[in-house]
């Protein structure tokens, strides 16, 4: 039988110690596996994008809706 790992809770910040330079491209990279949890087809349109004085952080194109 093959062995098993074990679950540790994280600090996210200990991953990703910032959330434009760090999450955010990792997020955009993998937004399939996002939608895949929330049963949704997503698709990145943009990241870090202006919006007037504010910063979208990920605009995604959910194809199933």
């Amino acid at each position: 039988m093959d062995e098993l790992g074990s679950l540790q809770r994280l600090d996210p910040r200990t991953i990703w110690p910032n959330e434009a330079r760090d999450f955010t491209p990792w997020l955009a990279k993998n937004i399939s596996g996002l939608g895949a949890t929330l049963g949704l087809e997503l698709e990145l349109v943009e990241s870090e994008a202006s919006v007037g004085r504010f910063s979208l952080d990920i605009h995604a194109r959910d194809h199933g809706t």
